[in-house]
């Protein structure tokens, strides 16, 4: 075992966990959420601010995948959101940066 401040967690080798995998919930861990219906990328200002201040979140586009590195705790809450708003015949999500067209 090895104590690691949080803030120098994600630079460890850290595990990789699957879909069925449990951790300890303060653990630290890498994870993959694939998205099927919206575009991860879009997703990345709504779940940015829910993440711990050592963690990183990243958008893979063109797999449309969500990188997660966190506490397991906050990887599954992540996950969950994402889960709630992947619904197909959903409106795509758009930026908050983007104007409308005329």
């Amino acid at each position: 075992v090895s104590i690691v401040p949080a803030s120098k967690a994600k630079q460890n080798a850290l595990p990789v966990i699957g879909k069925n995998d449990k951790r300890l919930s303060y653990e630290y861990v890498t994870g993959v959420i694939k998205v099927k219906h919206a575009d991860a990328l879009y997703l990345m200002p709504i779940l940015r601010p829910l993440m711990s201040i050592s963690g990183h979140l990243a958008a893979h586009r063109p797999s449309n995948r969500i990188f997660v590195t966190d506490t397991y705790s906050n990887f599954k809450k992540i996950q969950k959101l994402v889960q709630l708003v992947d619904i197909k015949g959903q409106k795509p999500l758009k930026r908050s940066t983007e104007k409308k067209r005329k």
